[in-house]
């Protein structure tokens, strides 16, 4: 994997802080990484062109809301 998004609950530090530790950790080992709150879909929809696979990290309406954005993407959402 080249490019990995990460979409988080923009209303929980925890979930932006851990978004943020993952793509430290991603970029450690040369993977390419991009933060959007679950909420900036429109936002999101720009970046998600050319991504290998989207992370959720929130919960069932951070997901839900994954799920939309990914809906009109090649992305996979595990």
């Amino acid at each position: 994997m080249k490019k990995i998004g990460i979409l988080y609950h923009p209303m929980n530090d925890d979930a932006r802080g851990m978004a943020e530790e993952v793509k430290t950790f991603l970029a450690a080992r040369g993977i390419a990484a991009w933060l959007c709150s679950a909420w900036e879909a429109e936002e999101a929809k720009l970046k998600v062109d050319g991504t290998d696979l989207l992370l959720s990290i929130g919960g069932d309406g951070t997901i839900l809301r994954a799920a939309q954005i990914a809906a009109g993407a090649k992305a996979p959402l595990p």
